[in-house]
């Protein structure tokens, strides 16, 4: 996944999250923007995404693929993130979670243990 921005890991744990997602979307494209993903999503409004971007409402879990998809990022790119949202206070669990390799990282890693014969 790409390196993490110096500037959201100095961030609030809690916060991190919604200013990815702000970042993205306020920053993105015609079509990654607020109002689409809330249609992505099946909201009929844009209200809630907005309550994630201002940090008034947590992201649950069961919509960090869905939100990884629309933006055309690995998982592995969102999840420490909603990690540090849940667990605000436990830093490691959010190191951990930047730990977790991209699909196209887990091809490497497989590749290279064939390669070198590691089980």
């Amino acid at each position: 996944h790409e390196m993490i921005e110096d500037w959201l890991e100095n961030s609030p744990p809690e916060r991190r999250l919604s200013l990815w997602l702000g970042e993205r979307l306020e920053h993105g494209t015609k079509t990654h923007n607020v109002p689409h993903l809330a249609q992505a999503l099946g909201y009929s409004s844009d209200t809630t995404i907005k309550l994630w971007i201002s940090g008034k409402s947590k992201v649950p879990l069961r919509q960090i693929t869905p939100i990884a998809h629309f933006l055309n990022v690995d998982i592995a790119e969102v999840l420490p993130y909603w990690l540090s949202q849940e667990c605000p206070d436990d830093e490691h669990l959010y190191r951990a979670g930047t730990r977790i390799l991209s699909v196209w990282e887990w091809m490497l890693v497989s590749v290279a243990r064939d390669v070198y014969g590691v089980e």
